[in-house]
């Protein structure tokens, strides 16, 4: 019967191991900057239909340049709060141009999802995109919240370990009727 108990205790650990390391493994996901998803594929040319293929690779690494240029221009461009904060109050009247050019840029990403539903490269690099923009503490919460709800419309994740703010923020984005 002892042995039952420590065989019992042994498959209980090992069981508690393994969850534990898959929860660190997927934290680790989570921190995964966008820019580590391969950006080049292969080609090849086995049959006549050799040119289209070759012209449908060279539209997808257009498409992943320019999904990797719109979040590098995004990523180095966007204003901190503090940033806005120091910005007179006639120029926070209106959306300052900082944020004005870069929402440009979060457009460029969505229009690339929605041109290119079946490519895997694009959907995963403006998911990571989207988490890191989601967290990034000093960027404008209004940005923020609006990468949360692309992150719940794109990968279907869930607002619930947002911050309040956030969480109603995309909760109204994602609620709003397209125009």
């Amino acid at each position: 019967m002892n042995k039952r108990r420590i065989l019992f205790l042994v498959v209980i650990f090992a069981v508690a191991a393994m969850i534990g390391s898959q929860k660190k493994l997927n934290e680790e996901v989570l921190r995964a900057a966008p820019e580590s998803a391969p950006t080049t594929r292969s080609v090849f040319v086995q049959n006549d239909q050799a040119v289209e293929e070759v012209l449908e690779v060279e539209k997808e690494l257009t498409g992943l340049e320019s999904l990797d240029q719109s979040i590098a221009r995004i990523s180095k461009g966007m204003p901190t709060k503090q940033e806005l904060r120091a910005l007179g109050e006639h120029e926070l009247h209106h959306m300052p141009l900082s944020i004005a050019e870069l929402s440009e840029e979060l457009g460029n990403i969505k229009q690339l999802l929605h041109d290119n539903p079946t490519d895997g490269l694009i959907i995963g690099k403006s998911i990571a995109f989207y988490r890191t923009c989601s967290v990034q503490g000093e960027w404008p919460s209004s940005v923020r919240a609006l990468c949360l709800a692309n992150l719940h419309e794109v990968a279907g994740e869930s607002f619930d370990s947002a911050p309040v703010e956030l969480y109603r923020l995309a909760k109204l984005a994602v609620e709003l009727p397209e125009t």
